[in-house]
This record gives structure tokens, C-alpha cells and sequence, in this order.
């Protein structure tokens, strides 16, 4: 009884400390999204005052006095919320950005305009509890399939976040505060409860007023009393789209006209939803198909997705004789039909070309009609592909060129409705829109082969090609024979949101040495600087993360965009660094280069991650909204870092790094930034062109270069050797020197800045060998880093024996490269560790009484008493 006592008593602790979360970044995040430049946002904290039931609010036009004030009612309040909708100031000057009080609350009528459409889903529960896991889980499934909806409805993409207890779609308008406004919003909502809710999740329809509050995200949930099934949870924002695009008021006005149950019954509004996301009779009727044509089927699976799948025992379209059940009949939640069989004699068979085999007549008939016509036509002319991120695109031939569009994009529904209007004049409904794509996609997911894209850059043995990114899908081909321009009928490349087109090269002028026009470095970094840029255009290799140091004025921030915008042009060029693992990932998948700008500090997490990025590797994250499907992303990248005091302190990362030290700009030879960028992009063709020129020549000496040593970066180091000596011969050398010195003042900042390589070195500084237990070593180096002031609070600082012997592994690269090494035995009763210094002088190795080889005629005695006796004879 004492015992389960104990472990309530735990349980509640760890839930009370669980209040004491929040996520500064969201609260600054949600203060920004919500804020508008004269205009305040209202903060409101319930449950406040001594019982607990009192409602404090303050008014906020200032982010740091907001966040101030957020965290403190954080943990005192049951929940702290800000006004989606800009509120006016000019009755409340002496109110703006001070302490929260019991104040008057905002009106619907204080509110200046609306901004924010919140669709709110939560997990029906009883009152004042936290939700549990699983009724999150449902409300998150609901959420994926209204963002769904509505994207293809061509709503544009909603910012995603969690409430604490349930999640919230937050749809960018730009409205007035008005009665038809309230109207509009208030029948959006009903319409998406009467779609969507279910009998564990709710769709809140009452949420439409304008002087609605939401939650800041980044604050605590603290709804009832928490528990370990209902903890009270940190609010997050877990999506933030790209470009944030309004939804038109003709869009919400659209929508309600489909399916506003004001004009039609509950009935009629719920047979349309299943229209869309069931299967309800009207849709062909397979299993009569079945039996007239008399198909045996071997068994019916339900799928996760709202799909039906008949499995048949035998093809239908009896291409082969294996009885392998490979064939199958699928009809889609939405009532597409598709149609195949998994044997390869089958690849191009079909519903289309099943139900002209088995109801050639009743095919006829229905071919007559327009629509069916053109998505046959669809289906037959689009070449379908998977990349190996299990993304399923197509083909087309649009305007006489090939265009790739993915599968689900927006961009390829745009394109089937042009080509609906071209060809039967007519916009295409949301359901046949559906259709196609539902064919097309299992058409690409069981019948294609993986056909692989690249993002800006790919490379084999032979070639480099380089997506120039415009509208002829020009590509740079660079072999050892030539470079050229044009299409290339099998490298395909796709392009993310912030991809911009790179510039044409200047092959006959160029120089890429034109680059020190506007970087300024030591002599000894600019032939690294160059290797750096031409390897970032060999993807199939291990890539060096770029380190720029340097003080104030610098031009950190400058130099990384223009070596950016040399090999990877984009529209933000660089990126602070992302406090969430998946948005951190994202970012590096989606980008060939990333550059992240002002860096203060790196933790381990990242710092493993970027070490995937440098030698190859792919993180696992799971898809948003589900609990066991993973997605894949391949993050070999190239990475770019900067920042005034920033160092990297992990041994594996700076291994991989290359560090360069940026010059001060003298203030007499500054330029205005709008002068700088106009002289670096009339030089930007020459350098391309300078890059691509270097690369030829490196493709045909690569493979005679043959090096003695390697580094760990192998690969960066023999086509760095290569480049080198295409740039000028003779360089090869110059480079392999220029980089060890690289790598050995990288290790000494590892072995200044780790507290237990600094330890190690200090108490090794004058002995050639030390033997004892790892206890009396970790005891030894307490005492060393107290006296040199070495910082024991690190959390890489080892607190216990264990630790010291993982800690030792993690940093023995470094230590070698400054001549000391370890072992570590297991003896009778402890592990014993055994350090050496190579580098320990002579006189040190002496005073140990160990054993020194004397030079010849060494005996001072018997010199000193030789001369005297010459002295006396003389």
C-alpha cells in the first residue's frame, strides 16, 4: 500500500512539473502571427486570483513586453489565450503592454477586422478534463482530413497546431468585422461540424465571433487536474506553411453554397460529406460488376484510407496463367475505380480496360460521355513515376515540353482543369478531380518503376548536372569531354518552394577566382573557399559543413548568400536555426544548400543530424497526424554556418567541418549592400562559368589521383586535390597542406572547448604515461579543472566513472592529433586506464627514471678531469 502511495505521489510530482512548460518560440511566434502594426493584441489568463475563477487581461503592441507577461501567468493560470483579431488602442494608450488586471475584456465590437479563421477540433470528453493520448490521436485524424477537404476545395495551406487538448487549423482572411462577415464564418463552421465531427471529435461551431480568443501557443494547458493518462500539455504550432496565402472571401462563400445546411437538410449535407469521404450506393456497384461477369474473388480488404479492395483469384485478363492472386479490383472513398494486376505481362492493364473486356457494350455506352472520355485520355498520356521518396508524380506534355507535377499538388489539379477546359469545356468537379488522381496514384504506386529526382545538383562517374530551374528545363551537362546546355531526356530534377532560377554561365569569360572581388579572406583560406564551392556540385560525395568566423562587419551573412546563390539560388537564402527536430530536418530535406545564419549554439541532437548531412544519411519522422506511418528524408546536403562567437563543440562534427575566417571590411572600401549586389550579379555568369570550367578539367584528373593519406573526409580531400590542380597545376599539394592545417586548428578548438579533452591535456602536459582506474582518473581531472578554471557545469562534463570512459571514446580522434592516446582494461575489480603522451619532451621522460639512450662520450667527469690535465701540461 506504502509502495503504491510512493508511486502516486511521483506520478503527481512529475504532472506538476509539468506546468512549469513552455515554449518561448511559439509564444513569440503566436504574438507575431496575431499582432498588427498599430493595432494590440488582448492576452487573457482564466482561473486566475486566489479561487481560482478570476479573468485577467492586458493589451499587448509590444513582442517582448507580450512574452513577459505570457510567462508570468503561465504557470498560474489554467490556460492563457490572445485575440485572433487585431484590437483598436485608441481608448486604451495608458492600458498598452503592462501587467495583466482584471481589466474589461475585449468586444466583438472592439475588433478593427478579421484575420484568422479558426477551425477548432477537439476530442468530445467530459468537462474540465485533459484530453488522453488517443483522443488527441482522433481529433489529429479528423484535422488531417478537413485540411485535406479543403486544400482541394483550393483553400490554401492552414497553419497546424495542437491546443493542448485538441487541434487547431488556423486559415489566413482578410474580412471586415461585420454582421455578414460573422454570418459567413459562423455557416463555414456548421457546415464543417455537420461534415466532419463524429461521435468522439467536435468540429466547434461556435467559435465564429470576431473578439474570439485561441490559445498562445507555447503556453501550458491546464484543464482539470492533471494526470498521467491527462497530463496537461505545452500548446505548439506544428505547421507554419511556407507562403501563408489568404482564403478569398468567393472561396468561403463557395463552399457554404455546396454545402451550407441552412439551405438543405442534415440529411442531404451528410450524404454529400459521404459523397466525398465514404462510399455510399451511388457509387458503381462492384460487387454487381462481379457477379454479372461471374470474377472469383479470393478475399475483400478494408483499408485505413475509407477504401475497398477485391482481390481476385486468378487475372481477368488471363495475360498469364500464374494463379499468384496478384490481381484486384480498389474503389476509393471518393468512388474512384482502379483496376490491376501485379505480374509484369499486366503492367499496362486497367479498370478501364477490364470493364471493356468483361461489358464491352455497357464500355461504349458510357465512353460517349465527355468526362469519362477525357480521364481515360489522362490516364493513357501520363507517364506516372515514384521517386525514392515515395512521392508519386507524372509526365505531361505541356506546351510542347515535358512538365513533371506531383501527383497531389495543387499545381497538377490546375493543370487537369486547363486541359478540361481545352477539351470539353468544362471546370472538372472536386470528385472526378479526385478520380484522376486516385487512379493515376495506384497506377504509379503498383505499376511504375522508381525513377528518382534531384534537387539542383546530381552526379556519377562521368557527368555533373546542374538544374539551371527554368521554364526550358535547361540543364548544365558538364563531362570531361565538354559542357553544354539543354534538356536531358532521363535526369529529372524537382524544385521545392524555395528554389529560384540560377543564372546561364558565362563558359568563354569565366573566372572563378572574380569571387575575392567580394569576399575577403587569409591567402591560405581562398583556395579552400574554392574547393568548398566546386565539391558542393559533386552530390554523390561526403561534403564539408562551411564554418564562417569572424567579427562585426564581417560580411558573414553576405558571403554565405553569395556562395549560395552559386550553387543553390534561393528565395530566402539563409535560415536561423529551427528549435524543433522536424522542422529542423525539413528544412535541410528540402534545400540542396542550407545556410543558417548567426548561430549562437548547436546541441548534440543537431550536431548528430548534421553529420548525417555531411556523410550521408535519412532521419525517420512520423507523418503529421498519424502514429505508425514514417516518412523518410534524405538530408545529404550541403551546409553553411556562421557566427560571431559560435563554435562547434563536437568532436564527429568538426571533423567533418571546414573552418574560414572572414576579414574585417575596412570602413574607407565599404559599399552600400544595393552597390555590392549589383556588382556580384554581373559578375555571378562569370563565376558560374569560372566553376564550371574548373569541374571539367577536375572530371579528367580525378581519376589519376592517387594520395598517400587520407583524412576522414576522403573523398572532399582527393577531388579537393583534383580541383585544386585544375585550377592551377601545381596546387594539388597547396591544397592538402592548407587542409590539414584546417583540420589541426579545428582540433585544437575541440580540445580547448571540450572540458575533458582540455582536462586531459592539461594533466598530461608533462608526463609521458599515466596508469590507474578510470575513479582516480576522473579524480585527477576534478582537481586539473579546478585549477585551470575549466568548467565542470558542462553537461559534457563526466559526472561518474561510466561516463568518463564514453566521454574518452567520443573525443580519441582529437586526442590522437595532439599525440596523446588511451587504453582502458578490464582488471579483477575495476576498469583500468592506461594514457600516453607522445609529444612529452625528453627532460619529462628523464625525471620518470626512464631509461635514456647517452649520446657517445657522455661522461662529463671524465672530459672535465681531460682538460685540466691539458691545462697543467700546457
Amino acid at each position: 500500500m506504502k509502495k503504491q502511495q510512493t508511486q502516486q505521489v511521483q506520478q503527481t510530482q512529475q504532472v506538476q512539473q509539468a506546468q512549469t512548460n513552455y515554449n518561448e518560440q511559439d509564444i513569440r511566434t503566436t504574438f507575431k502571427l496575431m499582432s498588427v502594426e498599430n493595432h494590440a493584441v488582448e492576452v487573457r489568463a482564466l482561473g486566475m486570483g486566489s479561487k481560482g475563477n478570476a479573468v485577467y487581461c492586458g493589451f499587448f503592441t509590444d513582442e517582448e513586453a507580450f512574452v513577459r507577461e505570457v510567462l508570468k501567468v503561465n504557470e498560474k493560470a489554467k490556460g492563457v489565450y490572445v485575440t485572433l483579431n487585431p484590437v483598436g488602442i485608441d481608448d486604451k494608450p495608458t492600458l498598452l503592454n503592462k501587467a495583466l488586471t482584471r481589466s474589461l475584456a475585449t468586444k466583438d465590437t472592439d475588433i478593427v477586422c478579421r484575420l484568422w479563421l479558426l477551425i477548432d477540433i477537439d476530442p468530445k470528453r467530459a468537462s474540465n478534463l485533459s484530453s488522453t493520448k488517443a483522443e488527441l490521436q482522433a481529433a489529429r485524424v479528423v484535422a488531417d482530413k478537413i485540411s485535406q477537404f479543403l486544400t482541394e476545395h483550393g483553400w490554401a495551406d492552414p497553419i497546424e497546431a495542437i491546443s493542448g487538448n485538441g487541434v487547431h487549423l488556423l486559415y489566413a482572411i482578410n474580412e471586415d468585422n461585420d454582421a455578414p462577415t460573422q454570418q459567413l464564418i459562423k455557416k463555414v463552421l456548421q457546415t464543417l461540424h455537420h461534415l466532419f465531427s463524429t461521435a468522439d471529435v467536435d468540429v466547434d461551431q461556435s467559435v465564429s465571433n470576431a473578439a474570439r480568443i485561441s490559445k498562445i501557443y507555447g503556453t501550458l494547458a491546464a484543464k482539470g487536474t492533471a494526470t498521467i493518462e491527462r497530463p496537461h500539455r505545452v500548446s505548439s504550432i506544428e505547421v507554419i506553411p511556407d507562403e501563408i496565402n489568404e482564403v478569398s472571401r468567393q472561396q468561403l462563400e463557395d463552399f457554404v453554397a455546396q454545402y451550407e445546411t441552412s439551405q438543405v437538410s442534415s440529411t442531404k449535407v451528410v450524404q454529400d460529406a459521404q459523397t466525398l469521404l465514404q462510399q455510399p450506393s451511388t457509387f458503381f456497384d462492384v460487387e454487381g460488376f462481379i457477379q454479372r461477369t461471374k470474377l472469383k474473388v479470393a478475399h475483400i480488404k478494408a483499408n485505413d484510407d475509407g477504401s475497398t479492395t477485391w482481390v481476385l483469384d486468378e487475372c481477368p485478363w488471363k495475360t498469364h496463367s500464374v494463379k499468384d492472386r496478384g490481381a484486384f479490383i480498389t474503389r476509393f472513398a471518393n468512388g474512384a475505380l482502379a483496376a490491376g494486376c501485379h505480374h509484369d505481362s499486366c503492367h499496362h492493364q486497367n479498370w478501364h480496360t477490364l470493364r471493356a473486356k468483361l461489358e464491352p457494350k455497357k464500355q461504349e455506352t458510357s465512353s460517349e460521355d465527355k468526362v469519362d472520355k477525357f480521364i481515360r485520355e489522362i490516364q493513357e498520356n501520363c507517364i506516372v513515376y515514384k521517386d525514392s521518396d515515395a512521392t508519386l508524380y507524372t509526365l505531361v506534355d505541356y506546351e510542347g515540353k515535358e512538365q513533371q507535377y506531383e501527383i497531389e499538388s495543387n499545381e497538377f489539379k490546375g493543370y487537369l482543369q486547363m486541359q478540361a477546359i481545352k477539351k470539353i469545356g468544362k471546370v472538372l468537379s472536386t470528385e472526378y478531380i479526385n478520380q484522376i488522381r486516385s487512379l493515376l496514384a495506384v497506377q504509379a504506386q503498383f505499376h511504375s518503376k522508381e525513377k528518382e529526382r534531384y534537387l539542383r545538383v546530381h552526379s556519377n562517374a562521368d557527368a555533373i548536372f546542374i538544374d539551371i530551374g527554368n521554364k526550358n528545363n535547361d540543364i548544365i551537362q558538364i563531362t570531361k569531354n565538354g559542357i553544354k546546355i539543354a534538356q536531358h531526356p532521363t535526369v529529372l530534377f524537382k524544385r521545392g518552394t524555395n528554389f529560384l532560377e540560377q543564372v546561364m554561365p558565362d563558359l568563354a569569360n569565366g573566372t572563378i577566382t572574380e569571387l575575392f572581388k567580394y569576399i575577403r579572406l587569409k591567402p591560405e583560406d581562398q583556395l579552400l573557399t574554392l574547393v568548398f564551392l566546386c565539391t558542393a556540385f559533386i552530390s554523390d560525395i561526403s561534403h564539408t559543413i562551411l564554418i564562417l568566423q569572424g567579427e562585426k562587419g564581417a560580411a558573414k551573412s553576405t558571403t554565405m548568400k553569395m556562395l549560395r546563390s552559386l550553387i543553390d539560388p534561393a528565395k530566402q537564402a539563409l535560415n536561423p536555426l529551427p528549435s524543433q527536430k522536424m522542422d529542423f530536418t525539413v528544412t535541410l530535406h528540402n534545400n540542396y544548400v542550407s545556410s543558417f545564419d548567426n548561430m549562437r549554439y548547436l546541441d548534440k541532437e543537431k550536431s548528430d543530424i548534421l553529420c548525417m548531412t555531411s556523410t550521408g544519411g535519412a532521419v525517420t519522422l512520423r507523418k503529421l497526424y498519424t502514429t505508425s506511418t514514417e516518412v523518410l528524408l534524405d538530408i545529404r546536403r550541403v551546409v553553411m554556418l556562421n557566427g560571431i562567437n559560435f563554435a562547434l563543440t563536437e568532436p564527429d562534427l568538426m571533423d567533418r567541418a571546414l573552418l574560414l575566417e572572414l576579414l574585417r571590411i575596412p570602413d574607407e572600401e565599404r559599399l552600400t549592400e544595393t552597390e555590392v549586389w549589383a556588382n556580384f550579379e554581373a559578375d555571378r555568369p562569370i563565376i558560374l562559368g569560372g566553376i564550371c570550367n574548373v569541374l571539367q578539367k577536375a572530371l579528367s584528373i580525378y581519376p589519376t589521383v592517387t594520395l598517400s593519406k587520407l583524412p576522414r573526409m576522403a573523398d572532399f580531400a582527393k577531388w579537393g586535390y583534383a580541383i585544386a590542380e585544375a585550377i592551377e597545376e601545381g596546387q594539388g599539394e597547396a591544397f592538402l597542406q592548407a587542409y590539414e592545417n584546417n583540420r589541426q586548428a579545428a582540433t585544437a578548438t575541440i580540445i580547448d572547448s571540450h572540458p575533458v579533452s582540455a582536462a586531459i591535456q592539461q594533466f598530461m602536459k608533462h608526463q609521458a604515461t599515466w596508469k590507474g582506474s578510470v575513479t582516480d582518473l576522473l579524480n585527477q581531472l576534478d582537481g586539473i579543472a579546478n585549477q585551470h578554471r575549466i568548467d565542470t557545469t558542462d553537461k559534457r562534463y563526466p559526472r561518474s566513472a561510466s561516463i568518463l570512459s564514453r566521454r574518452l571514446t567520443e573525443i580519441n580522434s582529437n586526442l590522437k592529433d595532439v599525440g596523446i592516446t588511451f587504453e582502458i582494461r578490464n582488471v579483477s575489480t575495476h576498469k583500468q586506464v592506461i594514457l600516453r603522451n607522445a609529444k612529452c619532451s625528453p627532460k619529462v621522460v628523464e625525471k620518470q627514471g626512464l631509461t635514456m639512450k647517452k649520446p657517445p662520450l657522455i661522461d662529463m667527469k671524465v672530459g672535465i678531469e681531460q682538460k685540466l690535465k691539458d691545462a697543467k701540461l700546457g
